[in-house]
């Protein structure tokens, strides 16, 4: 599964790929903690059709985009994103995939 980028309506967009199951989307207003991210992350590792490597380029894009360190949990403390900040960390990368993103910006994927 390959995870589209929807600034306008501040979704991540699961698109199928060739022979897999339908899609999925996540809401970006329900990742405004870290708790919330991670509790994220829980659900897809648990879902069956979810491979490790889908999963670990789902964490990987979310990080390159969203930055986690630096605005969830810097200095090991949990820190809370506005709706506004990640609608401003999302909007150059609208419309795109995250993996595509990662590979720009020099990531393996």
């Amino acid at each position: 599964m390959r995870w589209r980028v929807n600034a306008k309506d501040l979704t991540l967009v699961g698109v199928p790929e060739k022979g897999e199951a339908g899609g999925y989307w996540l809401d970006f207003r329900r990742m405004l903690t870290s708790a919330q991210v991670l509790d994220w992350v829980a659900q897809l590792s648990g879902k069956l059709w979810m491979s490790p490597r889908d999963l670990g380029l789902l964490v990987r894009g979310l990080d390159v985009v969203l930055h986690f360190q630096e605005m969830y949990c810097g200095g090991e403390v949990d820190h809370e994103v506005s709706e506004a900040r990640i609608r401003k960390l999302l909007q150059p990368v609208h419309g795109r995939f995250l993996d595509d993103v990662c590979k720009e910006r020099g990531y393996s994927v």
